[in-house]
């Protein structure tokens, strides 16, 4: 929800930053240009890598944590969402 910046690690193993903005919705796909598979016949030039979000649900929420999820959602029913 908040957004956050991941280190990914691609296809040949280097490192790259990649920033989630936030309200990110699950699903989205981001183009890392060049970072992909290298062209036939072009081994120099590479593709691009897409990264897809999988947005991970927590579970097993403590008491507090529900309390803080409840008061949250009674927020969001009084902007009318």
């Amino acid at each position: 929800i908040l957004g956050t910046d991941l280190t990914i690690e691609t296809i040949t193993g280097s490192r790259l930053a990649l920033t989630i903005p936030p309200e990110t919705q699950n699903g989205r796909r981001f183009r890392l240009s060049g970072q992909g598979m290298p062209v036939l016949n072009n081994p120099e030039v590479k593709g691009d890598l897409y990264a897809t979000i999988k947005v991970v649900l927590p579970t097993d929420l403590s008491q507090e944590e529900q309390e803080l999820f409840l008061r949250l959602k009674e927020l969001r029913a009084g902007k009318g969402s």
